[in-house]
């Protein structure tokens, strides 16, 4: 199954400490679509870097070419592709992101997938966006109420986390 994994854009660490434990659940046995542009793809990335075996289960995505990005970023996306991971660039090269360009990338992308995860502790409601555009294109889609900072909601069961949008 294909996941796209998306959500806040401030975690906290006991938000971080659930999404390794759904990437531990579930990168084993699923296809782990991420786009690389708000903070959770660096717990994705971290979560592959330190199970390099699940690599070809990983599939990133940027706005920017790959040559706009970072050496730093370049080089572990080289490294994950080494190992058998997938990139697609929407080689979107002007700056600012609009909000209707971020949309549509965002819905071309949640028409690859089969399932929308969405990390969200309150931030910010633009978090939920893929949510949104998944509910919309009759993709199923589950909001996981992460605990922001009521540290103690971390020790939850995942799927009591988990809620279908």
């Amino acid at each position: 199954m294909n996941l796209f994994v998306c959500g806040s854009n401030q975690l906290t660490s006991a938000d971080k400490k659930v999404i390794q434990t759904f990437l531990r659940q579930y990168a084993p046995k699923h296809s782990i679509h991420v786009l690389c542009y708000k903070s959770i793809e660096n717990e994705v990335l971290r979560f592959f870097l330190e199970n390099e075996t699940y690599a070809p289960h990983l599939h990133i995505y940027t706005f920017q070419p790959f040559a706009n990005t970072t050496a730093w970023f370049q080089d572990m996306v080289s490294h994950f592709l080494s190992l058998g991971a997938h990139y697609t660039s929407f080689n979107h090269a002007r700056i600012p992101l609009y909000r209707s360009d971020y949309v549509q990338y965002t819905r071309n992308l949640v028409k690859q997938v089969d399932l929308v995860i969405c990390f969200y502790n309150g931030d910010t409601h633009k978090s939920v966006i893929a949510a949104d555009i998944a509910k919309e294109n009759g993709i199923d889609t589950f909001i996981c109420d992460l605990p922001g900072e009521h540290t103690e909601r971390a020790n939850r069961q995942l799927e009591r986390m988990l809620r279908l949008l």
